[in-house]
């Protein structure tokens, strides 16, 4: 129940987000990733499994990331959408993460459901076919995931602590 909840609340608050935007692209295509130079910095992207819905690309990726320039840049190149698309409640497959020197600069959401096909940004949503996922199936690293458990939350806040300092 709870995580129907926090499914129902968190399309809620994207859709609010979606829609209040500055920009509007709903009559053209967007390139996702245009305004970043790769070349430039230490951009890394960050693909993390969203809503386990047991999709076949989603369990054959997993979370991803890559940090190397030239996958960055064929991203860049084609992950362009092709048409606006309806609001759909289908939930998604992948959080996509842009990440600057350790720092989120931009975010959006992929489902990669038939019948759904979507990626949703702050400019809208968008059409997203599920090859320019796959095809770079390959060139994505696996994270490493470090699950950290405590005997109490002062035990927690002190790790967290330890973290800042270092």
């Amino acid at each position: 129940m709870k995580r129907i909840i926090f499914f129902i609340f968190f399309l809620i608050c994207w859709s609010l987000i979606a829609f209040a935007s500055e920009e509007s692209y709903s009559k053209g295509n967007v390139q996702l990733l245009e305004k970043y130079d790769f070349n430039k910095g230490d951009f890394s992207i960050a693909g993390i499994v969203w809503y386990d819905q047991r999709h076949k690309l989603q369990k054959s990726l997993g979370s991803f990331y890559t940090d190397d320039v030239e996958v960055l840049n064929m991203l860049k190149n084609s992950w362009i959408t092709e048409k606006p698309s309806p609001f759909y409640a289908c939930g998604y497959h992948f959080g996509i993460f842009i990440i600057e020197d350790g720092y989120e600069k931009e975010s959006f959401f992929i489902n990669i459901e038939k019948g759904c096909n979507t990626v949703v940004t702050k400019y809208g949503q968008f059409y997203f076919d599920p090859k320019k996922l796959r095809m770079f199936k390959d060139k994505f690293k696996k994270p490493i995931i470090k699950r950290m458990h405590f005997n109490s939350y002062q035990e927690g806040r002190d790790y967290i602590k330890t973290l800042y300092m270092n």
